[in-house]
């Protein structure tokens, strides 16, 4: 394993957050430290494919669940106490967050393209065909009997995601509460139906709360102000996460 981050969040002395606490005199000293690893051979594939094709001499790694938070604490930075959950390609993560600071996350081995697997495999087609399908169904435009098939499957798919989401929940709630509000991050053409999934999840099994969740999505709509693209273009809230935070690198570096 090699370690790729690490970042310290905050650090508190004698119970009070400071910004510089060097060369200060404190009885309780508390930090929070962010860190993440990830297999060398990973690192190596990555390293070779990106100086490969870019001819670069330094490749810096983070984290999504890092960048995704600094994007959202710095757009949101009135919000305290949330989640944000990021469904991408093979995973679902979630990052809890407490008086704006990231204390953990928790994930699923099941992401956007756990669906598509399961139609292809239950209507023995290719992904390619299964992905078009999963587009059709969502958008309604299918045929009647494809869009029969395709329910009858994703109805049950999407009561084992959500089971799963919910023991993620309950993993990080710590026995009193989660936070109801929510920033939702995935693929513009998915973020309604994964919407509707995720409202079904209850926020107060094993915990104190008794509030329902208020979900934002993170979307192009959310960036338009900080990134301005043609309508032609196709919005990836991905791409715009990642921009917005590797600018705030540079900007820390100079």
């Amino acid at each position: 394993m090699e370690l790729v981050e690490k970042e310290t969040l905050w650090v508190k002395l004698n119970g009070y957050e400071v910004k510089k606490p060097y060369n200060r005199l404190a009885k309780e000293l508390e930090v929070l430290l962010y860190l993440s690893v990830v297999p060398t051979e990973v690192v190596k594939i990555i390293h070779d494919r990106v100086t490969r094709a870019f001819h670069v001499e330094t490749v810096v790694f983070h984290s999504s669940s890092l960048a995704f938070w600094s994007t959202i604490r710095d757009m949101w930075h009135n919000e305290e106490d949330y989640l944000v959950v990021d469904i991408s390609g093979e995973i679902t993560e979630i990052s809890l967050v407490r008086g704006g600071k990231l204390i953990e996350t928790a994930s699923i081995p099941l992401g956007k393209n756990f669906f598509v697997r399961k139609i292809a495999s239950r209507l023995k087609i290719s992904l390619h065909e299964a992905f078009s399908l999963f587009n059709l169904y969502i958008t309604e435009k299918g045929s009647e009997d494809a869009m029969r098939q395709v329910k009858e499957i994703l109805t049950e798919l999407k009561k084992e995601w959500l089971d799963r989401f919910q023991e993620a929940l309950d993993a990080l709630n710590e026995g009193l509460f989660l936070p109801t509000r929510m920033f939702l991050i995935t693929d513009s053409f998915f973020t309604q139906w994964f919407l509707d999934i995720i409202k079904k999840a209850d926020p107060s099994r094993g915990s104190l709360s008794t509030e329902s969740f208020f979900i934002t999505p993170v979307d192009d709509r959310a960036f338009e102000e900080a990134i301005h693209l043609g309508d032609a273009l196709r919005k990836d809230p991905f791409l715009f996460m990642e921009t917005v935070f590797v600018e705030k690198m540079f900007q820390l570096e100079e």
